[in-house]
């Protein structure tokens, strides 16, 4: 009986989509996802470090084919980072069903989860407040999680710093230029590994507040 209320808490009313079946077991597979993209994107960003410390400790110019495989190491870095990105989104609309499946209102729809991220500047502080309701409305308890504002603060460092950085390093073709840009285009990886890591844990901590929240209700 308990089972059943539970599996009824985690599933997202008929009315809103009814082929959309919305349940806590689908939610975790989007994490699991989450997981396995933040991880594929750390391996590729320490493949980028270990090449770019090899072409930096050399005392000739970078050999083409090494700042070819920075090159390539760079570009699937960013790729990771919004593999990553994509199962943020997908987590948090399903989890923005899920609440409102619990009984929790709020204030921006499921659908704002994915659109403010679309909209030029309201995208710069939009999603933030998005994510930061579902996470306290995603509990009772009163927390002051006090990671949300680095996560987002590093993500927007990623987000406009990376992209100058990766824009001068694909125009440099002298090796010491290379060298700084490449150093440069390193460095910002280090605030998308913080981001991404601390969405992994805002994706599972608002998991693990619903699942309690339901657990509660049974």
């Amino acid at each position: 009986m308990a089972s059943h209320m539970e599996n009824n808490a985690y599933q997202a009313p008929a009315t809103e989509e009814p082929s959309a079946q919305q349940g806590y077991t689908g939610q975790s597979l989007v994490l699991l996802f989450n997981a396995l993209t933040f991880g594929s994107f750390c391996l590729v960003w320490a493949l980028d470090l270990a090449l770019v410390t090899w072409g930096l400790t050399t005392e000739t110019p970078a050999p083409e084919w090494l700042s070819y495989l920075v090159d390539q190491t760079s570009d699937w870095t960013g790729i990771g980072f919004y593999a990553c990105a994509l199962s943020f989104v997908i987590f948090a609309y399903r989890a923005s069903r899920n609440a409102r499946a619990l009984g929790i209102e709020l204030r921006h729809s499921a659908g704002a989860t994915i659109f403010w991220f679309l909209v030029p500047l309201a995208n710069l502080f939009m999603p933030y407040q998005v994510m930061k309701e579902l996470w306290s409305a995603s509990s009772k308890q009163h927390s002051s999680g006090n990671y949300l504002p680095r996560w987002w603060l590093t993500y927007l460092v990623y987000r406009v710093a990376g992209g100058f950085s990766s824009a001068f390093l694909r125009d440099s073709s002298d090796s010491a230029e290379w060298r700084d840009l490449a150093m440069l285009d390193l460095a910002m990886g280090i605030p998308a590994v913080i981001s991404a890591a601390l969405a992994f844990l805002l994706l599972y901590d608002i998991h693990r507040r619903q699942n309690d929240l339901a657990a509660s209700q049974v």
